[in-house]
């Protein structure tokens, strides 16, 4: 897959996180005090969660603009 960006090639990989859910926060919203609730809004990267690995999303990264994207669980 292409770079939106720049048009160069994405590498394929995984965000890891391995105690807490992985989400998009908008500016306005707040983390929530209990990591395993997310707030109203937020938008949730997770794809895998395992006991022994955490949790994984799969990402893309552009080595030449610094940029990591990936889908978000609807």
């Amino acid at each position: 897959m292409k770079c939106p960006f720049c048009d160069k090639e994405l590498e394929e990989g995984f965000i890891h996180n391995p105690s807490q859910k992985l989400a998009f926060y908008e500016e306005s919203l707040k983390p929530q005090v209990f990591t395993f609730c997310l707030p109203e809004g937020a938008k949730e990267l997770v794809e895998t969660h395992s006991i022994f690995n955490g949790y994984r999303a799969s990402a893309l990264y552009c080595d030449n603009c610094n940029i990591v994207i990936s889908k978000v669980r609807r």
